[in-house]
């Protein structure tokens, strides 16, 4: 198999354009929109052929190894033609490649994307995020909505799984709150992925959160996301909502010194938590610039920036 080498940034920080905020927005109105975000998402990636699941590890662990060693910043691979029974495997927790990965699967066409995650930023991002989201519930006294991690859930015809994930106190897991981490290089991707959990029918998350790592220099990126009326002059009843990027905050680190830009990162209590905010301590999750820049400052002393 060919890893698609993914080239790397050098853009100073401090002088990071607005554009390049811009670059992964799902705001652009285009007949792009009226199409499923997932299929969007298949279209702008190479495909493979399933022939054994054997084979399929083999090439997530080689993927997986490459990004590690900076052969490719690509995350993303996507097979056809894959049956349920072996998707069904994948997603076993003793499996292998579950650990390294996670899945969109179509029940229609056996079209699986693996994200492949980089360890360890990958997994240190998704549990202090959890941790960030789990504080701030603590300190409101709100008990009613539970983490479900990379829970596989059913949104349309698609199986997804988000990186870290919330969702109601109840015996079916279904996500109010889904996050989405993955390199600066995949920021676009994310973006479709955010649409994908947001526009898809039948899916109940309200709420996205997409975290850009970059391994070249010290930045993290945090985008909302969140539907919206869609732009068009002419607005119907029928007119479906679309994911809008509503805020963005950039962490980053010049000269031993770290800057935030964008605020805090503000999540809506309705859309987390599924219900009004009541009583004198419920309110909207509110994740601090010391906060975030904790967060970042973490994934900075792993990946050797400080």
């Amino acid at each position: 198999m060919e890893l698609s080498a993914g080239s790397s940034s050098n853009t100073n920080p401090s002088t990071t354009s607005e554009a390049s905020f811009n670059s992964g927005d799902a705001t652009s109105e285009s007949s792009s929109h009226s199409r499923d975000p997932h299929a969007e998402l298949v279209d702008e990636l190479e495909h493979h052929p399933f022939t054994t699941s054997a084979t399929l590890i083999r090439a997530v662990e080689t993927r997986r190894e490459a990004l590690q060693r900076g052969i490719t910043r690509d995350q993303y691979l996507v097979y056809a033609g894959v049956p349920p029974e072996v998707f069904s495997k994948l997603v076993e927790e003793k499996s292998r490649v579950n650990k390294s990965s996670r899945f969109t699967y179509s029940n229609n066409t056996g079209t699986l994307i693996i994200k492949v995650m980089l360890h360890p930023e990958h997994d240190i991002a998704a549990r202090r995020f959890d941790l960030l989201i789990a504080s701030e519930l603590d300190t409101m006294g709100v008990h009613d909505i539970d983490p479900l991690g990379s829970t596989t859930v059913t949104i349309g015809s698609w199986k997804k799984e988000a990186d870290c994930s919330w969702g109601p106190f109840q015996q079916r897991a279904e996500l109010n709150l889904a996050v989405e981490i993955g390199l600066s290089e995949s920021m676009r991707h994310l973006a479709t992925d955010a649409r994908g959990w947001l526009e898809t029918p039948s899916s109940t998350v309200k709420l996205v959160v997409t975290i850009s790592i970059d391994r070249t220099q010290p930045e993290v990126v945090f985008r909302r996301w969140e539907l919206a009326p869609r732009s068009y002059r002419l607005v119907t009843r029928s007119s479906p909502a679309s994911a809008r990027n509503s805020s963005t905050t950039r962490v980053y680190r010049v000269n031993n010194t770290t800057s935030v830009d964008g605020g805090e990162l503000v999540l809506p209590f309705d859309k987390i938590v599924g219900r009004q905010a009541t009583g004198p301590h419920e309110r909207d999750i509110i994740l601090s610039e010391g906060a975030l820049q904790d967060y970042a400052e973490r994934l900075w002393v792993r990946q050797g920036f400080m």
